[in-house]
């Protein structure tokens, strides 16, 4: 535990140059206080796990909030583990990724902060963009940026929401380095302990562990990537990140698992480590290898066989959270509902309903496609094609959606349709959760991956060269691992029915952020006292229980839906949240004072979760409830219980 001398420090730290008074309990943790002539002003202290995009959304939102007329009653510590960049987090940080990376975000389509990031980038000089590959002429709302440059200008604008805080009154304090331990929540005084340490003392036992007292958590820790088999199995990687750890290894045959963007990531880095890309007088990239890479090839493995879709034209209100249907027509249809909201609706009104007007003919043919009927029409017309060839034809459209300024109707509904169904389904059935997120959701991951024209020119590349191929896998796919043999040994069994056994010296999993359970939350105190349990969404009895049997029995003892005293659920595997993303207790209370919005905890009730957009929808919702008194706004708007 913390000593007298440590806490007083932290209290200097949190505190800056205030007046406070700092009191020790007997366990050494820190409460703090801040007084005005001699009083103790009640004050909100809010604590936030993690520096990354969802902090930073958060904090614009709560900046920009604040009644500049009024004293702000809040002040905020953030906590970030690492070094990186503040506001970069995983996806964007040098740390993780590469200058070979591109993001997948154009500069209009960033979410709004205090600066564009065309105009950030406009700013910087001719110096400064020659070092990072940037042409001043190609700066515009349209310019694609790689993730470390995106990174980058995250961390600027961190640093500019910060500083607006603090000039509107805000005190605002980031711990980089230091890493929380423990969260528990203490009724007797409605204040939180967060128990911390410093990051570079990690592996030391013998070091203190400080503590503080707040009002207020908010868990924003971002990903999370496991390493089990990696740490005994030479060549065997449990995810490709950080990247740098997928360089210097030898020119072999490589096995991949996924085909989403981290596999085009992870391939891209692998590719520039055996040769090099150079674009011809003819515009086209080709892939030239270096000498001595004659083993090097590599294999994605793909249930679909499909690569994502590359970027089309959209416009800003491709990004709307309610774009295609309104709040109030979800209200009314779940009051008429039982108070579920229905997946089969969203399907017909939130999607079929505006895609009859721009493309009737489109519209025409699905007009009596269940869900499950349509996906089967898309994935039957995607395999009508090699994988390459369905890819090349995709670029040639995706080519002729900028040239018209024209977006793609039946992607671009899909995507605004998921979206918005995503910030409600935690009142879908089971029957329709499973839907969601077992059919559709992986129909609409290869949509909006969204793979930038570039990238896709270097996967065209490396296939034209011999360098990459993709095996369709379906879910034959078995992967083995020896401790003695670097890599691993594959099998599966093509759409032809012919069964492979392949053994790859160097395998990666690049299946993207998988959900964690709820035992590995990193606060255990939280999950040991029942302040944290997991979501199970009620199936609808209405509905029957033809889905629900016919899943239990394919899934083979794999099924999510569980049985409770007779009646069926589906187990979600994330943490039990409400509306404003407050944990609901075992009692069936949420408690106002902790939200979590940490994504491998709730990607169960939200499964379309990823991306800027989410980090900023979110923050949107749940600022207005943290910082309480002196806001502008008023309740969040898809709280569906207010009046």
């Amino acid at each position: 535990m913390a000593s007298t001398e440590n806490t007083a420090k932290a209290g200097q730290a949190c505190s800056s140059d205030r007046d406070l008074e700092v009191e020790c309990s007997q366990d050494h943790t820190l409460c703090i206080s801040p007084k005005e002539g001699g009083k103790t002003v009640a004050k909100t202290y809010v604590a936030i796990v993690g520096a990354g995009p969802s902090t930073l959304y958060l904090l614009k939102e709560m900046v920009t909030r604040v009644e500049v007329e009024t004293k702000p009653q809040i002040d905020v510590v953030i906590f970030e583990s690492t070094a990186q960049l503040l506001g970069a987090g995983m996806p964007y940080s040098r740390e993780w990724t590469g200058d070979e990376h591109m993001s997948n975000l154009s500069c209009s389509e960033i979410p709004q902060l205090i600066q564009p990031s065309w105009e950030w980038l406009r700013e910087q000089s001719d110096e400064w963009l020659e070092a990072r590959g940037i042409q001043r002429s190609a700066i515009s709302q349209d310019y694609v940026v790689t993730r470390v440059l995106l990174g980058e200008y995250l961390s600027f604008q961190f640093r500019d929401v910060v500083r607006i805080g603090q000039s509107r009154g805000m005190e605002i304090n980031v711990y980089s380095q230091h890493r929380v331990v423990d969260i528990d929540y203490l009724p007797e005084v409605r204040k939180f302990r967060i128990d911390y340490i410093s990051s570079d003392q990690a592996v030391d036992a013998r070091q203190e562990t400080k503590s503080m007292m707040l009002d207020k958590v908010v868990v924003a820790t971002g990903h999370s990537w496991q390493q089990n088999k990696e740490r005994s199995i030479s060549n065997y990687f449990d995810s490709p990140w950080p990247i740098t750890k997928l360089k210097g290894l030898p020119s072999a045959e490589v096995g991949i698992l996924g085909s989403s963007l981290s596999a085009v990531d992870a391939t891209i880095t692998l590719a520039l480590e055996n040769g090099s890309f150079v674009r011809g007088e003819n515009e086209v990239i080709t892939y030239h290898p270096k000498p001595n890479t004659e083993g090097f090839r590599i294999v994605m493995h793909s249930r679909h066989g499909i690569l994502p879709s590359i970027r089309s034209f959209y416009t800003a209100s491709s990004f709307s959270d309610h774009r295609m249907i309104s709040r109030d027509e979800i209200k009314q249809h779940m009051a008429e509902n039982d108070g579920y909201l229905s997946l089969a609706m969203m399907f017909e009104v939130a999607y079929k309903r505006p895609l009859r007007k721009s493309d009737p003919q489109f519209a025409a043919i699905i007009e009596h496609d269940t869900v499950e009927q349509f996906v089967d029409r898309v994935y039957k017309e995607w395999k009508a094609q090699s994988n390459f060839e369905l890819f090349q034809s995709d670029y040639c459209t995706a080519e002729r959606s900028h040239e018209d300024h024209k977006s793609i109707a039946w992607r671009d509904y899909l995507e605004s349709m998921i979206y918005t169904t995503n910030l409600y389904a935690r009142y879908l059935s089971g029957q329709d959760m499973m839907k969601f997120r077992e059919i559709l959701m992986p129909l609409a991951s290869v949509i909006e991956a969204s793979l930038p024209k570039e990238s896709a020119e270097r996967i065209l590349a490396l296939h034209n060269a011999r360098k990459l191929m993709v095996e369709t896998v379906g879910d034959s796919l078995r992967i083995e691992t020896v401790p003695t043999r670097p890599g691993a040994l594959v099998t599966f069994t093509d759409p032809a029915g012919t069964e492979y056994i392949r053994h790859y010296p160097i395998f990666i999993n690049c299946a993207g952020q998988q959900q964690v359970p709820i035992q590995e939350f990193p606060f255990p105190s939280l999950v040991e006292h029942g302040f944290v349990v997991s979501a199970v969404l009620a199936c609808r009895v209405a509905d029957g229980n033809e889905d629900i049997q016919k899943h239990v029995a394919e899934k083979n003892g794999k099924s999510r839906f569980v049985q409770r005293n007779g009646a069926w659920y589906y187990d979600t595997h994330a943490i039990a949240l409400d509306d404003l993303f407050h944990p609901i207790d075992r009692s069936g209370r949420s408690n106002p004072n902790i939200t979590i919005i940490a994504l491998p905890f709730i990607a169960g009730l939200y499964p379309d979760h990823s991306g800027l957009q989410f980090c900023s929808t979110v923050a949107s919702i749940i600022a207005a409830n943290i910082v309480g008194k002196g806001v502008k706004g008023g309740a969040p708007y898809y709280n569906l219980n207010d009046k």
